[in-house]
């Protein structure tokens, strides 16, 4: 095995946990470190684009007043194979808001979740379009699986 993969393969030994989801850019894991957060770890250049994007996002929004819908990152690798980010509860769709802001355009239940201490968020935001604009204008939802 070449050197670069073997370690590779040890950091993600060292630090995945359990698989808990996946898209079509990424899958997500237990982060085996910290219960608190988890690991997406992309599955080409495309989702690498992708985690990149998701901590862009957070660092532009992190201390603005809409910060509040989306899950923190905590850190992604330089090259953005790797993105860590606080872990967010699942809860029954009946539990989920009948409004949210305008500038959610992909309403998968999954894309969603509670986090503590925050209240329900966005988790999966590196492909939203926000050209809208990100403002505090809600809008009624139709969630879908």
């Amino acid at each position: 095995m070449e050197k670069n993969k073997m370690i590779e393969k040890e950091l993600e030994n060292f630090i995945l946990g359990k698989q808990i989801g996946s898209g079509i850019h990424r899958i997500v894991y237990e982060c085996l470190w910290d219960e608190a957060l988890v690991v997406k770890v992309a599955i080409d250049d495309d989702a690498r684009a992708v985690n990149l994007l998701e901590e862009k996002l957070w660092l532009e929004i992190a201390e603005t007043p809409v910060a509040k819908w989306f899950t923190p990152v905590v850190g992604c690798s330089q090259a953005g194979k790797y993105l860590l980010e606080r872990r967010v509860e699942k809860l029954p769709k009946e539990q989920y808001p009948k409004e949210i802001p305008h500038f959610f355009t992909d309403t998968k239940y999954s894309n969603f979740g509670w986090l503590k201490g925050k209240g329900f968020v966005c988790c999966d935001y590196g492909t939203f379009n926000i050209f809208k604009g990100l403002s505090t204008k809600m809008k009624s939802v139709e969630w879908w699986e």
